[in-house]
């Protein structure tokens, strides 16, 4: 006999034909644990994948799957496989209404300071890091008058603070620049993030 996709298992004739040839609805039921005429009714629109030696429709267990098992999605992951659904798979209904929603989402974290422009972020930033500028290079001279540092020791801090500005800079410039991924939620240079 031989070993199923690599996982070690020994695979019977019989468990070969239910997974490669099809199922049987009984199978189905008994595989999924639920009573026959519920598959039944389950399968209604799912491709059959032959016919069995007795004449009944048997279907691939990946095909069947979708129609008989129930999944409980939270709306997260409901927006989630939307989010990545080629909109021409939307019906147009569909596609309406959830862009429309998602606009007033938008507006809403707009409103309640959950999202922001990038020129508001950039503007935020920029005010922060200018406080702590300032900060940092007044530091040198209030070291010296109160700690009574002498012009060398001084001039050493006044170094260090200068290079981790511009260290500081370089590696936010840097970020700054990297590009972002495409798709409708990178940010733009004016659009929201």
């Amino acid at each position: 006999m031989r070993q199923a996709g690599g996982s070690g298992r020994r695979y019977s004739s019989a468990d070969r034909a239910l997974i490669f040839q099809g199922c049987t609805v009984t199978n189905l039921a008994e595989i999924f644990g639920m009573k026959r005429q519920n598959v039944e009714r389950r399968l209604g629109s799912c491709p059959t994948s032959g016919v069995s030696q007795l004449g009944t429709p048997l279907y691939q267990i990946k095909d069947a799957a979708p129609y008989l098992m129930r999944v409980k999605l939270t709306p997260k992951q409901i927006e989630e496989t939307i989010q990545r659904m080629d909109p021409k798979d939307f019906p147009p209904f569909a596609n309406k209404m959830f862009w429309e929603g998602m606009a007033q989402r938008r507006k809403y974290e707009e409103q309640v300071s959950d999202l922001w422009h990038t020129t508001d972020i950039a503007s935020t930033a920029s005010a922060s890091f200018n406080a702590i500028r300032m900060s940092l290079l007044l530091l040198p001279d209030e070291l010296a008058d109160k700690a009574g540092l002498n012009e060398q020791q001084r001039k050493l801090v006044q170094d260090t603070i200068d290079t981790a500005l511009e260290s500081c800079g370089n590696a936010l410039i840097d970020e700054l620049r990297k590009p972002s991924g495409p798709g409708p939620e990178s940010p733009t240079e004016e659009g929201p993030v």
